[in-house]
């Protein structure tokens, strides 16, 4: 399943479409949009950064780490990747 990002106007409310995107540094880009809405025809800059995972990346645990993760409710995971990023 193909997931796509929407990117509002915040001038007229419509879909702007992500023509570039730079990425500033490690968890941070700047997206550079253009309206849809021809009337309105917004060149607009997004910035686009990580705040937290919800998941650490599967690299940063080690095997006995990730096989007691994998027994526990997602939402009792979630809160321990919370805790970690603090």
């Amino acid at each position: 399943m193909k997931q796509s990002t929407i990117i509002k106007c915040p001038d007229c409310g419509e879909r702007a479409f992500i023509k570039t995107t730079i990425n500033v540094s490690d968890g941070f880009s700047n997206l550079y949009c253009i309206c849809s809405n021809v009337e309105c025809n917004a060149s607009l800059v997004f910035s686009l950064y990580l705040s937290y995972h919800i998941t650490p990346p599967r690299s940063a645990m080690s095997d006995d780490a990730r096989k007691s993760l994998a027994v526990l409710p997602r939402s009792e995971r979630r809160q321990i990747a919370y805790m970690l990023e603090k």
